[in-house]
């Protein structure tokens, strides 16, 4: 079996079943929020369940210093529209072409790849 194994390349590797550097972002990530609704809570005592909404958005919609660009951008291939604007209007609410738009998103969809990429190479230079 082992000569089956080395004529087709395939090599046998152990590992463990959770993986640390992903464990590590993912505390360093619950740490933020814990700590943006700790200074949120201190205003408003008990009101956590409908902080929590708010800070999750401002944290996916944030820029993060090693990528440049924001959660939601890198996921949506768009930059999010922030609540106020829908409601109160903006330049960008109020000047809204859907032919232009739909034109404008095809192309950023075409060019995602290569943002997650350079966002990716940000991360690398940054650590």
């Amino acid at each position: 079996m082992r000569e089956f194994c080395e004529q087709l390349g395939i090599q046998k590797s152990f590992s463990a079943v959770c993986h640390p550097q992903s464990n590590g972002q993912t505390e360093a990530v619950n740490k933020i929020i814990k700590h943006t609704l700790k200074e949120k809570l201190e205003e408003k005592k008990g009101a956590w369940p409908e902080e929590l909404t708010q800070v999750l958005w401002s944290y996916n919609t944030t820029p993060r210093t090693t990528t440049g660009e924001t959660l939601f951008s890198l996921v949506y291939g768009c930059e999010a529209m922030v609540p106020v604007e829908v409601g109160a209007g903006s330049f960008r609410r109020d000047n809204y072409d859907s032919e232009a738009n739909e034109v404008n998103h095809r192309l950023y969809l075409d060019m995602i790849e290569e943002t997650r990429e350079n966002a990716q190479i940000r991360i690398a230079a940054y650590q």
